[in-house]
């Protein structure tokens, strides 16, 4: 009991006793307190505030775009005689998973599908027909369906059907919403700042502050 009382004793006066450690537990206390506040008034806040960030997101929404963009369908062909077949049922239209699931039923490696829309630096082989619409190597004039041929390994092709070229456009809130929610803590924590320097206008003591740097 004794000890115990003792050690409780010293406990209650570490930081009187010892200023290294006072200021630490400060430090440790006061980040805490700021952690939370930053979290109540923006981090949570523009998760939570729905209605906010959709008029951030409308009143911003230069910040948020696509750039070109390309709609493709990129078919990896185990040889050249699958990237014909592929090339041939494009052609006429057909469903690529019906066709694909065909032509793996014997040979799996056969064939794989890529559809969508890619923007420059989503995809290399994406990139790849940016690059060449960038060199005038490939062009979008002729009729659809437009084809873009790429040897890989000893016998694979990369067989690119590029479908269109989509301009910038602006993102919806829902396309961008990571996006808008980060720029929205940050205008957020910028807008609560200016008004703690409208409150509470900081001074700086220059001559303690040149005693310092000397």
């Amino acid at each position: 009991m004794i000890e115990e009382e003792l050690l409780a004793f010293e406990d209650a006066r570490l930081e009187d006793k010892h200023n290294e450690f006072r200021m630490l537990i400060e430090e440790y206390h006061d980040g805490i307190l700021l952690f939370e506040l930053t979290d109540e008034l923006v981090w949570s806040k523009a998760v939570r505030d729905t209605s906010g960030l959709e008029q951030y997101h409308e009143l911003n929404n230069d910040l948020f775009m696509w750039q070109d963009r390309l709609e493709l369908g990129i078919y990896t062909c185990e040889d050249e005689g699958v990237s014909k077949v592929v090339r041939k049922a494009v052609k006429k239209g057909q469903d690529m998973v019906v066709v694909r699931r065909e032509l793996i039923a014997e040979r799996p490696l056969a064939l794989k599908i890529e559809e969508g829309l890619f923007s420059m630096g989503d995809n290399n082989w994406a990139d790849s027909v940016f690059s060449a619409i960038s060199n005038k190597t490939f062009s979008l004039d002729s009729k659809a369906p437009r084809f873009m041929t790429l040897n890989i390994g000893d016998t694979g092709v990369i067989l690119i059907d590029v479908i269109d070229i989509i301009e910038p456009k602006h993102k919806t809130l829902n396309e961008a919403r990571g996006q808008v929610i980060a720029s929205y803590q940050d205008f957020l924590e910028n807008e609560w700042i200016e008004s703690l320097r409208l409150k509470y206008p900081v001074s700086i003591k220059k001559d303690v502050l040149y005693e310092l740097i000397d």
